[in-house]
């Protein structure tokens, strides 16, 4: 099966159909995600990035590339909202979705991506690294990792 991901800053025909879906996933207000992913359309920065990804017409996946905005620390960019559907999982397509976050990043000239998450065991399997714990800014402690090309 091919999946196809898709940027909205080239695609922004599928606007609300990322905010639907991010705000389905991560049960957030509607209005809050439309806000931190419309922005990307028009934004003269390289950052925010969204990205869809597709099989056939059916979404079952999403990434962000974004500033970071859980400890408030100048790491970016980082991957915001990564999300692959339940019964996709298990394909590599996580791995898929970090795959293309990372070129897009190098292509905009990032030599470095970042995470934070509550995951143990995720991220290292695709070669991230581990950089420690700390305190997010909603006080809770997160695990921050990097990804970079040796």
């Amino acid at each position: 099966m091919k999946y196809k991901i898709y940027g909205l800053r080239e695609n922004p025909v599928y606007l609300n159909a990322m905010v639907d879906y991010y705000s389905s996933r991560w049960k957030l207000n509607r209005e809050i995600w439309y806000d931190l992913i419309a922005d990307c359309i028009t934004a003269r920065n390289p950052l925010p990035r969204w990205y869809l990804m597709l099989d056939k017409e059916n979404v079952i996946g999403c990434i962000g590339l974004m500033t970071d905005d859980v400890t408030k620390k100048d790491f970016k960019p980082e991957i915001a909202g990564i999300y692959v559907e339940e019964n996709a999982r298990g394909k590599g397509l996580g791995g898929l979705l970090l795959e293309h976050a990372w070129k897009e990043a190098r292509k905009l000239g990032f030599t470095e991506l970042y995470c934070t998450t509550y995951h143990t065991g995720y991220f290292e399997k695709y070669g991230w690294k581990y950089l420690g714990e700390e305190e997010s800014g909603f006080g809770n402690k997160v695990r921050r990792y990097v990804f970079r090309e040796d």
